[in-house]
């Protein structure tokens, strides 16, 4: 989601500079400008179209290869399909 933004703003925009200032930094601050800045932005329904399409095309994959048994893989999906932090 991070490039889907930097693709949004200019290089010379206030939310340009909190996103370089912050992405990536251990610090709590840091991670809260961060999320603050996808909230204001409504990034969550992008990323939540992004998740579903990906569990789709993962699936799919999942069901087309044949060296494991697809509930090794899909139990590992589900683990982390639509988790929180």
């Amino acid at each position: 989601m991070a490039i889907t933004l930097l693709q949004m703003l200019s290089a010379s925009s206030v939310c340009f500079v909190i996103l370089q200032d912050n992405y990536g930094r251990g610090n709590l601050e840091a991670v809260q400008r961060v999320k603050k800045l996808y909230y204001e932005l409504e990034l969550e329904p992008l990323f939540k179209q992004y998740e579903a399409d990906s569990h789709d095309k993962l699936l799919k994959m999942i069901h087309q290869q044949e060296v494991l048994p697809p509930a090794v893989f899909t139990m590992l999906l589900n683990k982390i399909y639509k988790r929180t932090k």
